[in-house]
């Protein structure tokens, strides 16, 4: 799936406003949409992801009108977007699975490498080298998922200096998996708690039977720019936007579990996460079930099948909460640039930026009519200050906040051509203290746009799907795609000034 890259073949033009399409011969238009044509591939997109090269898209496809256990099949569909002979209706490779997809990233160095998570809760992941194809998949279960997992995110893991993949789902657990480990078992897990004392549940200091109930996870983001950090944040179907921490566990060896059995490395690491005061009798479980198998040798499998309280096994990581969201947050995005902000997507209409910092939002964009949905959110890789957001009125609003604080530069539309400018909608922008301006124009209906993502290579490119079940790749122009002078410092003085 190394497609070559065509980034050397466009033109550059005159550099346009940012508000503008670039037009050139060698992309004939300055959208594509591409759509599979054959039977088995469920109608919407659910989640899109660029591969590592920028050269192929990842397009997971499967529904969000059922409920209960999914029965039908699904796919995730491959284009290579770039090469000569591009046929839109049929992808570079078709994937099946075994239930609908919610959810896909490519490994962000692997180009070859993809995770998905689907309605039943299972996590995939492909290795598409063609030298050896691999595939992988996680099971369902108590110390695994049971609702729709809604976001997978490669994380990179410093002790073992390789990318785990973390997941998130609607029943409140997140798990992050080893690709060494083929997806077995989990690494190690976390339940969406709210912190003690917070929502009327408990106050410092209580005991495990008055704490929160497990809240459904719905987005989860890392900071791509600390690698050793292990903070990240999670948004919920209530709304609420927490910081997360994963418990690090200070250089555990399999030798210092000493005793009659002999500990592997990933089990050790495990059960060493737990809270001091319970180590030594999940020891004493873990041991005895593997002197029952007759087993010499404790190994991350060996815990699991010991049938440990999953409460224990996986404790709350939420240690800060956010001014919320009134309804559920369908995305998360940390700043390429700055480790401390975020952007999320929201329900309730709005598109905020946060910092891990204070609790208060920084900036606050509504679009409209009605506070349509928000389903996705992601930073530029290029600009510092531009983001954009993907509406339920079928438009994707791109901002950039050195231009323009209060409204979007550049609305795009599913369905109708580009006119540069700000269409097909209004938009409104808060500040945390409030004040607000819109910008009026005419409307469009278009299809639910669900997922969005920027080119991490070929900068001009921003691709998002619709509930058709077809993505749109947009040719941004110069000026929204190129780094511009001083906004590095714009967006930390945005942060220090709040």
């Amino acid at each position: 799936m190394s497609g070559v890259s065509c980034y050397e073949k466009w033109q550059r033009t005159e550099q346009p406003a940012p508000a503008s399409v670039v037009w050139n011969d060698t992309w004939k238009s300055p959208r594509r949409r591409i759509s599979p044509n054959f039977s088995g591939c469920n109608s919407t997109t659910t989640r899109v992801s660029w591969n590592a090269t920028g050269s192929v898209i990842a397009v997971a496809y499967g529904r969000f009108d059922h409920s209960g256990w999914c029965n039908y099949r699904s796919t995730l569909c491959l284009w290579n977007v770039f090469q000569s002979d591009l046929n839109q209706q049929k992808p570079s490779l078709v994937l099946e699975t075994s239930s609908g997809l919610m959810c896909v990233a490519f490994h962000p160095q692997n180009p070859s490498v993809v995770a998905a998570g689907s309605f039943n809760g299972e996590v995939f992941v492909w290795d598409m080298e063609p030298a050896e194809y691999k595939f992988y998949s996680s099971g369902i279960g108590d110390y695994f998922h049971r609702e729709p997992v809604t976001k997978v995110a490669w994380v990179y893991d410093i002790q073992t200096a390789d990318y785990n993949i973390a997941s998130v789902s609607g029943d409140g657990k997140i798990l992050f998996w080893r690709v060494k480990d083929k997806l077995a078992f989990p690494v190690e897990g976390y339940v969406m708690h709210l912190p003690q004392g917070i929502g009327g549940y408990g106050s410092k200091g209580s005991s495990d039977e008055t704490r929160s109930p497990v809240i459904g996870g719905k987005a989860l983001a890392f900071s791509s720019t600390d690698k050793a950090s292990r903070a990240f944040v999670v948004g919920s179907e209530g709304g609420v936007v927490a910081r997360c921490f994963a418990k690090a566990a200070a250089n555990v060896r399999s030798s210092d579990f000493k005793g009659d059995k002999k500990w592997t490395a990933t089990a050790a690491r495990l059960v060493s996460k737990l809270p001091a005061s319970k180590i030594p009798a999940a020891r004493r479980q873990v041991e005895a079930y593997a002197s029952a198998k007759r087993s010499k040798e404790v190994t991350l499998a060996t815990v699991y099948e010991a049938r440990l309280d999953p409460t224990t096994i996986f404790p709350s990581a939420m240690d800060f909460v956010f001014e919320p969201h009134t309804s559920p947050v369908y995305d998360v995005s940390f700043s390429p640039f700055r480790k401390s902000i975020f952007l999320t997507a929201s329900a309730d209409g709005t598109t905020r930026v946060y910092s891990t910092m204070q609790r208060e939002l920084l900036l606050s964009f509504e679009v409209s009519p009605s506070s349509a949905y928000l389903y996705a959110a992601a930073w530029s890789r290029t600009r510092p200050m531009v983001f954009a957001a993907a509406s339920e009125d079928g438009n994707v609003y791109v901002f950039d906040l050195k231009v323009d604080r209060v409204n979007p530069v550049l609305v795009l539309n599913g369905k109708d051509p580009i006119t540069g400018s700000v269409s097909g909608s209004s938009a409104t922008s808060k500040t945390g203290s409030g004040n607000s301006k819109a910008v009026s124009s005419k409307t469009t209906v278009a299809a639910p746009m669900f997922a969005l993502d920027f080119n991490p290579r070929q900068r001009n490119f921003l691709a998002a799907g619709d509930a058709d079940g077809v993505v749109h790749i947009w040719k941004l122009s110069w000026q929204l795609a190129n780094f511009q002078t001083g906004e590095g410092e714009l967006l930390e003085a945005l942060e220090a000034s709040s």
